[in-house]
């Protein structure tokens, strides 16, 4: 019985962290795929972008949902995902092909 209620649990926690990955994915890919649209970037660089976006998404959703976070906390959260994105992006683009990134990524949020 023990055992059965622990499969349950584990079960339920992985559908749950599937949801927040699923739409973490779906988010980056659409973002990935306007970015791709704006600039000129090969595939191994949209993938790059595709995966630390997926990240700070997933992330950010792990920190957030269901903490009871007030405005102020999430904004700080949003903050410091928003940093270590761009020393990520660093890493393998330049300050400005970063900077085109980000305005994109914020344009496709509004399509």
């Amino acid at each position: 019985m023990r055992i059965l209620l622990v499969c349950f649990v584990v079960a339920i926690s992985m559908g749950l962290q599937a949801q927040d990955n699923k739409y973490a994915a779906k988010r980056a890919a659409n973002a990935v795929a306007f970015i791709s649209s704006g600039m000129d970037i090969t595939d191994e660089q949209a993938q790059f972008v595709e995966n630390t976006l997926y990240t700070k998404y997933a992330e950010n959703g792990l920190r957030i949902k269901g903490n009871g976070l007030s405005d102020e906390e999430k904004k700080e959260v949003y903050r410091t995902a928003a940093t270590t994105t761009r020393k990520r992006l660093r890493a393998e683009f330049s300050k400005d092909e970063v900077q085109s990134i980000i305005d994109l990524e914020r344009e496709s949020f509004k399509k």
